[in-house]
């Protein structure tokens, strides 16, 4: 018999759901974080009927919210539920829902290899675990959107500038300046992360998630993997690692 999780990784703009059947994703959905709603939670359950439920969040939950978690059994990505890698965080009641799914993915994925991941959301965060199954932790940086935006919103003369499909490395207009500076150095930044782990801990693999993993890839020069339902098999993950 089949067994069927449902999963849901709730991020700061969107919430994304999954269903797996094994470790088989069958079904994927995902909706604006603004139109959040319990009944599409339900609208989930009933439909895929699972035998389990995993969820990741990034936001505060509502009352009505942790309510329907303990009235569905639901498995948080949290410090209470068990890990097969060692957490070695300081901070491991702090650290978020999202980051442990991710680990919890490529522990499975990549098996006794060095990855780093970054996942390209609203904040970029960097995540490193070790082959030998040691999660060191890692950093949370402003995303691409919030570079752009922040530049504007906490000086008074710097525009808020779109989002560039392309961008020289040298600006030659302040707007080139903001999107170079916002998108250009995030992307260096990334690479110099990489560069360093590497240069500490030899062999690295690296895997992208997020909305503008796909944007960023197209500028690292090392080898990358995008896993854009990362999050989800790291919550499959977490639920078979957590079983009743």
């Amino acid at each position: 018999m089949k067994h069927r999780h449902l999963v849901v990784d709730l991020g700061n703009t969107r919430q994304k759901m999954g269903v797996f059947e094994d470790d088989h994703l069958i079904y994927t959905d995902q909706r604006l974080v603004q139109n959040l709603d319990l009944k599409v939670w339900e609208e989930w359950r009933r439909e895929w009927d699972p035998h389990r439920i995993a969820l990741s969040a990034t936001i505060q939950l509502t009352d009505a919210q942790h309510e329907w978690i303990n009235q569905n059994k639901v498995v948080q990505a949290n410090n209470d539920v068990n890990y097969p890698f060692n957490v070695q965080y300081h901070t491991p009641e702090t650290l978020g829902q999202d980051r442990l799914a991710a680990v919890s993915a490529v522990y499975a994925l990549y098996k006794k290899k060095n990855v780093l991941v970054i996942d390209c959301g609203t904040c970029i965060t960097y995540d490193f675990l070790t082959g030998d199954g040691d999660y060191l932790g890692g950093n949370i940086a402003p995303g691409l959107r919030m570079r752009l935006r922040s530049m504007h919103e906490y000086t008074n003369r710097l525009p808020l500038v779109e989002f560039p499909d392309e961008f020289p490395w040298i600006g030659q207009s302040t707007e080139q300046a903001l999107q170079t500076g916002g998108v250009g150095m995030a992307i260096l930044e990334s690479k110099g992360f990489i560069f360093y782990l590497k240069e500490n801990y030899g062999h690295l693999t690296t895997v992208l998630t997020g909305g503008d993993a796909g944007f960023i890839k197209k500028y690292l020069t090392d080898e990358c993997d995008v896993h854009p339902d990362l999050i989800l098999y790291g919550l499959n993950e977490i639920l078979k690692n957590n079983e009743i």
